[in-house]
């Protein structure tokens, strides 16, 4: 009878002591493995949603070129068991998720790896082309700002497409010398001044405007390009010139 008592006693202390240990252990941890391996184990969440996320590949690669791998459940749990003792560098992936890494050193027993992963955020369409026309002609003025004697142009322009469409605009601008030159002629290189960009829905009309840098010198050539074709203003003078 006091065989059976104490056989009775030990395995009763046995289950408690397993109810505890099941008590104690976080959500999703493992058993211990055995002496000299270590078990990693998480959870994936997803950062928008805030909820796990399942059939998440994992796979960690020790130092020493190992591979293991798992996926998470439906949960966004996952384990993997039984690895060397050795620093793993471990990914996360799935299909419409950005890829997840992470370092670590294993040590003996149960290590943790909590992770979250985000979606991967499409890039907008790109707005097409449009159709483009120019309401009016190209007009360059004198302006007093923001600095005196720059060039102010103007256009107005018209998206005559069905539908919403992205309009371009490059501003060029060269500097020559006014006649009587002949036959040598100063003729400055176009050199881009500045760019708009500007999403316009069907049937919009727009003014664009902007300055020019002019010389004070020579004359001043500006020129707007955009999917319309191209606009040339001639050339203007400085004050103390005329119109040639």
């Amino acid at each position: 009878m006091k065989d059976g008592r104490l056989v009775a006693t030990v395995g009763g202390l046995a289950a408690v002591v397993g109810g505890i240990w099941l008590l104690l252990r976080k959500p999703g941890e493992p058993p211990e493995p055995p002496p000299d391996y270590a078990n990693l184990y998480g959870v994936v969440i997803d950062t928008t949603t805030g909820l796990p996320i399942g059939s998440v590949s994992v796979t960690a690669t020790t130092y020493g070129g190992e591979e293991f791998s798992t996926s998470t459940n439906s949960s966004g749990q996952y384990t993997l068991a039984n690895l060397p003792l050795d620093y793993v560098s471990v990914v996360f992936s799935k299909d419409g998720y950005e890829d997840e890494s992470h370092s670590l050193m294993l040590v003996e027993g149960n290590n943790e790896l909590n992770t979250t992963m985000s979606p991967v955020v499409e890039p907008p369409p790109e707005p097409p082309p449009g159709e483009f026309s120019y309401d009016s002609a190209l007009v360059v003025t004198r302006s007093d700002y923001p600095t005196v004697g720059d060039l102010m142009w103007e256009v107005r322009i018209k998206n005559i497409g069905d539908t919403e469409a992205e309009l371009y605009l490059e501003i060029s601008s060269r500097d020559f010398e006014p006649p009587p030159c002949a036959p040598d002629c100063h003729m400055g290189r176009w050199i881009a001044v500045g760019s708009l960009r500007k999403i316009m829905i069907a049937g919009e009309s727009t003014v664009f405007q902007g300055y020019v840098p002019a010389s004070t010198r020579i004359q001043t050539q500006v020129m707007v390009e955009c999917q319309a074709g191209k606009l040339l203003e001639p050339a203007y003078p400085p004050e103390d010139q005329s119109w040639y």
